[in-house]
């Protein structure tokens, strides 16, 4: 979906039986030849364009989270999406839910 970004996974270098996400994010980073880095979870679906609104906001603020919303996904939903090309918006129906959230979020 975005040929010219550059890809650096931090997955499988921990030294531990546990993973952690922290040293995950350190490995990719290392990789990284770039200025700007987007943390992105490999079961995270997210529409491209908040990407460039993000890059924006990083004119005015040191981080941005680009997101305010979680849809967690029905496991068929979820085997039928990994079966498509990708694309945006994505090219199938889902079923999805969205859990309810006590606090108020904050978005930057």
């Amino acid at each position: 979906m975005m040929p010219e970004v550059e890809i650096c996974i931090g997955e499988g270098r921990c030294k531990s039986d546990l993973f952690s996400k922290a040293k995950a994010i350190n490995h990719a980073a290392k990789q990284a030849t770039r200025n700007i880095y987007v943390i992105a979870d490999s079961d995270i679906l997210y529409d491209p364009n908040l990407i460039t609104v993000a890059i924006d906001l990083l004119k005015e603020h040191p981080w941005v989270i680009p997101y305010h919303r979680i849809h967690y996904l029905s496991k068929h939903s979820t085997k039928k999406l990994i079966q498509t090309e990708p694309a945006w918006p994505i090219s199938i129906n889902v079923d999805a839910h969205t859990p309810n959230k006590k606090k108020k979020e904050v978005l930057i």
